[in-house]
């Protein structure tokens, strides 16, 4: 049987033996190598074959948002599980920001996905601006985040019409109305999910390396 090989990345000496100890534990995981701190991962990334980095954001040199960056750009193969005592909201956007965009995006009501041959992007930066493509325009808007909480505003795009494919300019409409009903926001893994009030989705994004 092929193991899954694990990095654990965590500045805790106690809490990785913790973690090793029970991933070992698995007949189907293995730990292969374990780091202390940002610039130890990154160097242990480059000596070893990873499947998985379990990684704490709270490190004593490189920070750990800066490693997941690191590992995305250079390793994209590698999946990324966030080991953090701080809670998921503070941290959830910034785990994102300026790596939001994708491809994959669910919208309510009449648009399921982007249409074959759009696609649909959020690019989060760290001023409170959002920009990305509607399908075929470009748009901007504002935000701001409070908690698990987020507001997005004052959201215009260019005026562009596009002869195709059939459909785009509604599913365009439609996305630009649905993000000012934003009303929270979840993080799992690389998937951001805006939500409205009543917790049902305004839309979903897979982060892109």
């Amino acid at each position: 049987m092929n193991r899954t090989r694990v990095m654990i990345v965590d500045d805790h000496q106690v809490v990785r033996a913790g973690l090793r100890t029970m991933i070992n534990g698995q007949p189907d995981l293995a730990v292969i190598a374990e780091a202390g701190s940002g610039r130890e991962a990154m160097d242990q990334l480059r000596q070893h074959t990873v499947d998985v980095l379990l990684l704490d954001l709270s490190l004593p040199d490189v920070s750990g948002l800066d490693v997941l960056k690191h590992a995305k750009a250079h390793y994209e193969s590698v999946g990324v599980l966030i080991l953090s005592a701080f809670p998921e909201a503070q941290y959830g956007l910034n785990v994102l920001r300026g790596r939001s965009s994708g491809t994959s995006v669910r919208l309510p009501d009449s648009v399921s996905s982007p249409l074959p041959g759009t696609e649909i992007t959020a690019d989060f930066d760290d001023k409170g601006k959002l920009t990305g493509s509607a399908g075929c325009n470009t748009y901007n808007a504002t935000y701001t985040t409070e908690g698990a909480k987020i507001t997005i505003a004052d959201v215009s795009a260019t005026e562009m019409a596009c002869d195709g494919p059939d459909g785009v300019m509604e599913q365009e409409q439609a996305y630009l109305e649905a993000l000012p009903l934003a009303a929270g926001y979840r993080v799992e893994g690389s998937r951001l999910s805006l939500l409205k009030a009543d917790g049902t989705y305004v839309a979903t994004y897979e982060r892109t390396p």
